[in-house]
């Protein structure tokens, strides 16, 4: 049987973090940064909004020296989603930020020092949580960096501990969890053994372009390996449910992996 995996192409602006039993705490903060004429306005005010969220993690009490990381894509390149990502693969981030308004954005002239700002505020929940288990990783084996159209996907999955694998695409538009999935359900790993995707004795996994006539098509893929079975039960896939999901497991529970590739 062949199944299709759909093309995902991701648009997000997010900050993601590795805590589990999460405090909220309710902030305003605010940020700012200067226009030059090596920094547009549309530049300036996205970084005065991530300063602001810096300072909305400090309020909150998130310790300084943890990263916060921001994924900014587009349509069609998603390496600087996947650079964020690494960040955050191998950094403890302690804080999720989530606006409850809009961010609002007033130019600033400061005279002493002759230079126009840009700043921003915020009203935002912070949610603090537990440091991660930095024992606990996943591996996954088998992505190449480019592939042909209807082409196969075989993957090799390994954990450093007894674990739960859920592997998940999204797009803007839309995604879907992969496994398990309604012909294969087995998702646990033993420690150490190798874990094959798809199980071609049942059906094989196919990429295939969902524009035809695009030359190419970025794939995003996400891995989330959990010590305990932890359903995902969001009516669908995206960036931000799969963000709101991993947060509410505890950061010592899991794990994540996360892999671009190109159809051609």
């Amino acid at each position: 049987m062949k199944r299709i995996l759909a093309t995902i192409i991701v648009v997000a602006s997010s900050l993601l973090t590795a805590s589990g039993q999460a405090k909220v705490v309710s902030v305003r903060a605010e940020g700012k940064c200067e226009i030059s004429r090596f920094i547009t306005q549309e530049q300036a005010e996205e970084k005065a909004l991530q300063e602001a969220k810096h300072q909305a993690l400090s309020k909150a009490g998130v310790d300084e020296n943890v990263w916060s990381v921001f994924g900014m894509i587009t349509d069609s390149d998603g390496q600087h989603f996947k650079q964020a990502y690494s960040e955050m693969s191998v950094l403890a981030v302690g804080g999720l930020v989530h606006l409850l308004e809009d961010p609002t954005y007033t130019q600033q002239y400061s005279k002493s020092e002759k230079r126009n700002y840009v700043v921003c505020k915020i009203h935002a929940e912070v949610k603090k949580g537990d440091p991660v288990d930095k024992s606990f990783q996943v591996q996954v084996k088998g992505i190449a960096p480019v592939y042909k159209n209807e082409e196969l996907l075989d993957l090799e999955v390994h954990t450093s501990q007894d674990a739960y694998v859920r592997i998940f695409w999204f797009n803007k538009a839309e995604g879907d969890q992969i496994l398990p999935n309604e012909i294969q359900q087995a998702h646990f790993i033993k420690k150490g053994a190798k874990f094959d995707f798809p199980n071609h004795d049942l059906y094989d996994l196919v990429v295939e372009k969902k524009d035809k006539n695009a030359s190419t098509e970025l794939v995003n893929v996400m891995v989330v390996a959990t010590k305990k079975d932890y359903p995902f039960y969001e009516d669908e896939v995206s960036f931000e449910t799969l963000l709101n999901w991993i947060y509410e497991i505890p950061a010592s529970d899991r794990c994540t992996y996360y892999e671009t590739f190109y159809i051609k």
